[in-house]
């Protein structure tokens, strides 16, 4: 079965608060269970990145909803591709808060965060490759990963 996966970043109306991420992650984690999907998304100054992945149609659908969510705008797909498996299986949905407690070991990567979502036009596969490094972390290095289930 062939599977889609959609890397998009968008910018928060107003910043989330710890507690608005939270109540997203579950919201999230409950729907993406049903839908099956999987993804991880990086939060920073009101700026988000997410990869999610799933069946094409369930995908599509959930994407136009989130496109049409009135909490965020600016919303850009940076990268699209076709997947046989899952790349980011062991979350519904991960969550990453990147700012100031970022260990310094991750200050390079923090950075290129940064960079990647202030770009004007965000390079995808930078994008992209930037979640699979997060993906990859030791989850005691990401604060609010405990929501990943």
């Amino acid at each position: 079965m062939s599977l889609l996966q959609i890397t998009y970043i968008s910018h928060a109306v107003t910043p989330f608060s710890e507690e608005e991420l939270g109540e997203l992650m579950r919201h999230c984690r409950r729907n993406n269970r049903h839908l099956g999907l999987s993804g991880l998304l990086l939060y920073q100054d009101g700026l988000f990145l997410q990869v999610i992945e799933g069946e094409p149609d369930v995908l599509w659908s959930l994407y136009k909803t989130i496109s049409n969510d009135p909490r965020h705008h600016s919303v850009e797909i940076v990268a699209h591709r076709e997947i046989h498996a899952r790349e980011f299986a062991r979350w519904r949905m991960g969550l990453g808060i990147l700012g100031d407690g970022v260990p310094e070991a991750l200050t390079s990567l923090d950075q290129r965060v940064r960079e990647i979502l202030r770009a004007s036009d965000p390079e995808g596969d930078a994008a992209l490759e930037m979640l699979h490094q997060f993906r990859d972390l030791d989850q005691s290095h990401l604060m609010a990963l405990s929501l990943h289930t």
